[in-house]
Formats: structure tokens, sequence, C-alpha cells
């Protein structure tokens, strides 16, 4: 796979820093194209960021879609977009199948 890392360079000397992948889930399935390389420190705070923008971007369906990041399976940020609902009980703004009005007098 392919990552990306923030990174300075200090030419006199290098630093050891703990890196941890955050990985985005949608449906519970893992996107590895959406998964991030980062620091341990700023995780949380990318894996929300990245939550939000994708639930912002993804549009609804008539189903419920669950948007997770993840650092060892261990779920740090989640958004739900909720499903379409369809009344089928309205039509033409009217409420339809209440039954016969002159039965209920």
């Amino acid at each position: 796979g392919h990552a990306t890392v923030d990174y300075e360079t200090n030419e006199t000397e290098w630093q050891q820093i703990d890196l941890v992948k955050v990985t985005i889930q949608i449906n519970k399935k893992p996107i590895g194209a959406l998964s991030v390389l980062c620091e341990e420190s700023r995780a949380s705070i990318v894996g929300k960021e990245l939550v939000r923008k994708l639930g912002k971007q993804i549009k609804r369906h008539m189903f419920q879609i669950d948007i997770q990041a993840t650092i060892n399976n261990q779920p740090i940020a989640t958004h739900v977009l909720k499903p379409f609902r369809k009344n089928v009980l309205m039509k033409s703004g009217k409420v339809v199948g209440g039954g016969d009005v002159t039965r209920k007098k």
C-alpha cells in the first residue's frame, strides 16, 4: 500500500516517533485506500476529522451507513448516516389507509 507522513527534516539527528495506522471502516469493512499513518498523539484528531469529512461527502441512501475510524480495531470516531424513510401512508399530503370515515362515527 501507499502511505504519506508529515515530517520535518533535522539534518543533525534523527528522532524516533510512534506511528499508528488509522483505518477507516465503512459498514464494518476496512477501506485500505483511506488509511493514514500518523503520530500517536494526533491519531484521534486525524480520525475524527476524516470521519467528519466523509460524513459530509457520502450521500444518504435507503440503508444506514456507518463510518468509523479505528486504531488497532478500537473505534476512535463514529458517524452514522441515517437512511431515507419512505412514508407509505402519505399521498398528496393526506394520510391514506386510515379506514372508512363513515364507519368511525
